[in-house]
């Protein structure tokens, strides 16, 4: 195939090579003999890599007698050339320069070769769809690599890097990882990090697309974008879950099948399904429900959408469903589809959630482990983090009713094992925190005898916490009297939560009851903060790495608005100190750095306030905007875009109008 090359940079690599071989560890990572577009440089240049891996010389003499002994016909000629070649008065201080031109010619080459390919078979018609055909064009296109890799780095680049990640962990308390929406999750495994494959497995009809969904909705709610590709469901059919678990209305209801619904019912599911539908259209979230896609087509659909938008996250259901060339097993397939979702997941920097099912002939009600995934070979090998979703009480109704477990099967740096407790909310399409009584998780039922309270699980004492402090929010409505039969006007819970806190709080009938009034946040305001964080990040250099939220956090703390000082343990800051300088130095530098010390119990570090519709009231939130924008307005605006500047001016008026 013709295409751009040159020759002259092609001979200068060679003779700079055969005059210094050392120059060669320079650039053979990243140089192939295929580069090479004369057949007889090519020749030469796998000579000169065949004798120095031998650790033999490579000058005119040994590669002429090696190109002699295999060179064939052609022999005589090629050994003729190399002579010359290192004769030839060239330096080898241009080689690497001179490669890269070579590497540069050969992937223009390769794409021009690529191209003709694709625009010969989209005219063969030979029973490939034109989308089959894109994906493959794209992957083709993506696998031609940079000229150069990024190959070896300092240590000290990457400690310096890990240093910056672990002083935001703890002195502004950001996480890892994308957060989920279960706090006894982040714990676990540190939420979803960047980069990663994270594996959710469970058996047909126990909640793992249930679960995958409301991640990406709870993601998309947070301004950040998400990419959800749906194989099993239609498009409609998730946004129903979506309706149904932000407006806590009946899946039933919402498609028809709840005949039991009073009047007084619908009204009440129209109108938190309307204000849902509202929300989700505010998501910033990508749904695609063609049936058995390839890896490839998901992979380029999905770097598609990122030129479009940096995706934050991309949700694929399911991996059993995705379709596969049939060429090979289907285990070592269904694994190399899983590196291709592995390359996405790096190429975007974003994590990437995949649901695998799990072997029906293991289906007897045990906890799940990673044998029973479908193919569980290569799925195993390539995941970072492999999660599994059990509901004992499917199997034995009286066995904990109500559990959800998520049983982390494998993952890095985090605890293998680790069961955490949600509760099921599934007739909202949703689990959340589990704030029931406390279980060991034996795989029987606990007995009924009475027992010594067993020590709660990850988290629960502060979700009881937090409910126990939660306002309870009322909605006026319109009742009749019982006594009088008079129209009264009369304050009711506002959804089933706070119809139970009144519940467990002992407010009954007919008591009298004293409480503050007062008006609860916008959501739309608090979506407005969040969209301002998201323009940070996208526009602002510096700020890229970060989610929305995150970026609101540090605005927050950079701005010093509604932040509050505490007192912070001091020994795992000191100790990892400690750690990094016995890293760099050795044990020596360690013990006089801790000699030298002052004994520090605690560190004052300024926290951010939390942004939660219970924790902070209108006005302050008010304060909080204010001076967030305020601050944007002096320190960022003047490196915005004209259209980035105008749009955030618009947003910041936007809450002041209203204020």
């Amino acid at each position: 195939m013709r295409g751009p090359f040159n020759l002259d940079a092609e001979t200068a690599v060679l003779a700079g090579l055969l005059l210094h071989n050392s120059e060669l560890a320079n650039v053979q990572d990243w140089l192939g003999a295929d580069d090479f577009y004369s057949p007889d440089n090519r020749a030469i240049y796998a000579a000169i890599v065949e004798l120095t891996g031998a650790n033999k010389p490579a000058d005119g003499v040994t590669v002429g007698e090696w190109l002699l002994a295999q060179g064939g016909e052609d022999g005589d000629q090629l050994a003729a050339m190399a002579m010359e070649l290192a004769s030839t008065a060239y330096t080898a201080s241009n080689v690497v320069s001179y490669a890269e031109v070579i590497v540069e010619h050969s992937h223009m080459r390769q794409f021009i070769d690529t191209c003709q390919k694709a625009l010969a078979a989209a005219q063969g018609r030979r029973g490939h769809s034109a989308e089959q055909l894109a994906a493959h064009l794209a992957t083709r296109l993506g696998a031609i690599a940079p000229v150069r890799a990024t190959g070896l780095r300092p240590y000290r680049e990457v400690m310096n890097r890990f240093a910056t990640q672990m002083a935001e962990r703890h002195q502004h308390g950001r996480r890892v990882g994308m957060p989920t929406p279960w706090a006894d999750v982040n714990k676990a495994i540190g939420g979803l990090l960047d980069g990663q494959v994270i594996v959710l497995a469970a058996r047909s009809n126990i909640g793992k697309s249930l679960l995958a969904f409301q991640q990406a909705r709870f993601t998309g709610l947070r301004g950040d974008p998400v990419a959800v590709f749906s194989m099993e469901m239609v498009d409609t059919d998730v946004a129903a879950r979506d309706v149904a678990a932000l407006g806590e209305v009946p899946l039933q209801w919402i498609i028809g099948q709840d005949e039991g619904a009073t009047a007084e019912d619908a009204d009440l599911y129209w109108s938190r399904s309307t204000e849902a539908i509202r929300s989700m259209m505010g998501a910033s979230i990508f749904l695609d429900d063609d049936p058995q896609l390839s890896a490839p087509q998901i992979v380029a659909r999905a770097k598609r959408a990122h030129a479009r938008k940096p995706l934050r996250l991309v949700v694929i259901d399911h991996l059993h469903e995705m379709s596969l060339p049939g060429k090979q097993d289907e285990a070592l397939e269904r694994g190399q589809a899983l590196r291709d979702i592995k390359g996405l997941a790096k190429f975007l920097k974003c994590p990437v959630l995949v649901l695998a099912q799990l072997n029906r002939a293991g289906a007897k009600g045990e906890r799940p482990k990673v044998t029973d995934i479908r193919g569980s070979g290569g799925i195993e090998e390539v995941a970072d983090v492999i999660l599994f979703v059990h509901r004992p009480d499917v199997y034995n109704p009286t066995d904990r009713p109500g559990l959800v477990e998520v049983i982390v099967g494998k993952g890095r740096n985090i605890q293998t094992g680790t069961v955490v407790s949600l509760r099921n909310e599934y007739q909202f399409q949703r689990a959340v925190d589990w704030d029931g009584p406390a279980f060991e998780f034996e795989q029987t039922p606990p007995p009924a005898k009475p027992q010594r309270q067993l020590a709660q699980r990850l988290g629960t004492r502060k979700i009881r916490a937090k409910r126990a402090r939660r306002p309870i929010y009322l909605v006026v409505a319109k009742l009749i009297d019982p006594n009088t039969g008079e129209l009264v006007g009369a304050l009711v819970p506002a959804n089933a939560v706070d119809q139970r806190l009144l519940r467990d709080r002992k407010f009954r009938v007919g008591r009298e009851i004293r409480g503050e009034l007062k008006q609860p946040r916008e959501e739309w305001q608090h979506r407005l903060i969040h969209k301002i964080g998201h323009l940070m990040v996208d526009n602002v250099e510096g700020w890229e790495q970060l989610d929305a939220h995150d970026a609101v956090k540090r605005l927050q703390l950079d701005a010093n608005v509604c932040c509050e000082t505490v007192e912070m343990d001091a020994t795992p800051v000191i100790a990892a100190v400690l750690d990094a300088c016995e890293a760099l130095l050795g044990a020596g530098a360690r013990k006089v750095l801790a000699g030298v010390l002052p004994e520090i119990r605690t560190i004052p570090v300024k926290r951010a306030e939390s942004l939660s519709f219970d924790e902070m009231e209108q006005a302050r939130f008010q304060e909080l905007f204010d001076g967030m924008t305020e601050y944007i307005g002096n320190r960022y605006t003047h490196v915005m875009l004209d259209d980035v500047r105008a749009e955030f001016w618009n947003m910041a008026g936007q809450n002041r109008r209203v204020a």
